[in-house]
């Protein structure tokens, strides 16, 4: 990796936590540079706009939660009812981690900027839309192998689905709005029953 794709990617993770962590609109360009120890031509020179930026930190984001949370918990199990429970339980952890060191849990990185600007910058809204339909095969790997059991009653692959997505995106605003990461692992008792596990 060059240094100039280090910058880009230290400027890339410094803006996407300051973004989930205190909002778009909470943070300047000036915070981020200096979070990240640049200046503002370095990161001009990577992003042409803060909207720009937002967009990278939320594809940068995407990648980072399929690998640690999807990917992860794939490779922990075979199983599909165990790798649900690992991508809840990846989620919760990090976001316990947090509150562990006295910061609020800060629910979804995505779902906090797509609430935030999806009627004034499409561009993210197209982001994080796009980051969710790269999660979505996760789920739909597990239902389908789930469905795999001859002992079992089919479930409708793409209601589950959306359904699990919805659930999980549910529990990080609850844990956000309450502060409490628990609702993360109560959110994961919902997946399990839309699971039939």
């Amino acid at each position: 990796m060059t240094k100039g794709e280090e910058t880009r990617l230290r400027i890339l993770d410094t803006a996407l936590e300051l973004f989930w962590k205190r909002s778009f609109h909470g943070v300047n360009t000036a915070e981020i540079c200096e979070a990240s120890g640049v200046n503002k031509a370095t990161l001009y020179r990577h992003f042409p706009s803060k909207t720009a930026l937002a967009v990278a930190a939320v594809e940068r984001g995407r990648d980072r939660t399929r690998e640690f949370v999807f990917e992860g918990a794939f490779a922990e199990s075979d199983d599909p009812a165990r790798r649900l429970r690992a991508i809840y339980d990846r989620v919760q952890g990090s976001h316990r981690d947090l509150c562990n060191r006295k910061e609020p849990s800060p629910g979804c990185p995505f779902v906090n900027l797509g609430m935030e600007l999806g009627t004034q910058i499409p561009e993210v809204l197209s982001a994080v839309n796009e980051a969710f339909a790269s999660f979505r095969p996760y789920y739909r790997r597990i239902i389908r192998d789930l469905n795999a059991d001859p002992e079992r009653e089919p479930l409708d692959v793409s209601t589950s689905v959306e359904a699990l997505l919805q659930v999980m995106n549910a529990g990080m605003v609850a844990s956000k709005l309450k502060n409490d990461p628990r609702e993360i692992r109560r959110a994961r008792g919902i997946a399990e029953r839309i699971a039939e596990l």
